[in-house]
């Protein structure tokens, strides 16, 4: 039995994940091991880039699988000195995620010689510090969220305008009908039709949100899957479910502009929102909490920092603001 080391088991995990298999145990591990250190982020893209990139040789004829696995298992055993004429043998799951993971860089070896021979290095901006604008070379603006990542072709847009996004991103693209601008994220290849949108990806889901113009949203695994959004429309992939809506939530672009409003909105939003624009952990005190859905608040913040935000709420409610390390109580 072979014991694989902590990045072989997240390996491991990842292509479950691409594969639509991962328990939710299994989907929160890998969300926090991608948050732990800048490497694992690097080992999850490049895997993804290489899932993606597989998905395309439409060119080359379908192999036997269980030949091709029948061929690895021997060239196992004759390491392993288990001898040539043993019919029956056993393999643990570990040596076939470390099969698959060479199979996968064998067919990035196939796509970079089929399909682009003199593939270029790519660049990577990662917003490690805050908000960080990005300008790229053909002129289109992209505000990357704090700790979120970009890379692109270091020539681009030479060989065409595509980039790779990890996180959370606004984009402000420069139109060229010759070459296309598309995005590839976890779950989907976006192709810009129109000009402003933003897109949010994680292990668990993709969202686009068009602000303006028009946008082609495209299931990496199923290209079939796609649907085209326009000003004011929204996109989610969460799992194998594609759905396309009308944009409700006023505050979705909060941390691009710095403003969030509730006009009469539920107090219950209003944590949730605070919660994703801080990035922090407010909760409400259990009395307050069970009535959160039916206490509507009225607030407008305009690039006030944390503290000046819980001083109002205190100020305008009376509501008294607890802090326990990291974590925020609001209580009545």
């Amino acid at each position: 039995m072979i014991v694989m080391t902590g990045k072989e088991y997240f390996e491991w995990i990842i292509y479950k994940h691409l594969k639509k298999e991962t328990t939710s145990q299994e989907e929160a591990e890998l969300a926090a091991w991608l948050n732990e250190h800048p490497e694992n982020l690097a080992t999850y893209e490049g895997m993804v880039k290489i899932w993606a990139e597989s998905s395309k040789l439409s060119t080359i004829e379908e192999f036997d699988k269980n030949t091709a696995w029948q061929s690895l298992e021997q060239k196992i055993n004759a390491i392993k000195g288990l001898g040539k004429n043993k019919k029956q043998i056993y393999v643990s799951w570990s040596i076939r995620v470390a099969a698959v993971v060479i199979l996968l860089a064998l067919l990035a070896e196939l796509v970079a010689y089929f399909v682009k021979p003199q593939s270029p290095e790519l660049s990577e901006v990662m917003a490690r510090q805050g908000n960080q604008n990005v300008q790229l070379p053909d002129g289109s603006l992209i505000l990357l969220r704090a700790g979120s990542s970009l890379h692109f072709d270091r020539d681009f847009p030479l060989h065409g305008r595509r980039v790779v996004l990890a996180g959370e991103a606004y984009f402000q693209i420069q139109h060229d009908e010759e070459k296309p601008f598309r995005i590839q994220t976890t779950n989907a290849i976006i192709q810009v039709l129109g000009t402003d949108f933003l897109v949010r990806t994680t292990a668990q889901a993709d969202q686009v949100f068009v602000t303006k113009g028009r946008v082609r949203v495209t299931e990496v695994q199923d290209s079939t899957q796609q649907v085209i959004l326009t000003t004011g429309q929204t996109a989610s992939i969460i799992g194998k479910t594609f759905a396309r809506d009308s944009i409700t939530d006023d505050n979705y672009l909060a941390w691009v502009s710095g403003k969030l409003e509730f006009d009469h909105a539920p107090l219950k939003k209003m944590i949730i929102d605070l919660n994703k624009y801080f990035q922090t952990d407010i909760s409400l005190a259990e009395h307050l909490a069970a009535k959160s859905d039916t206490i509507k608040v009225n607030f407008k913040f305009d690039h006030n920092t944390l503290d000046q935000v819980l001083d109002e709420i205190h100020v305008t409610t009376g509501w008294t603001v607890e802090r326990s390390g990291k974590k925020i109580i609001l209580r009545e």
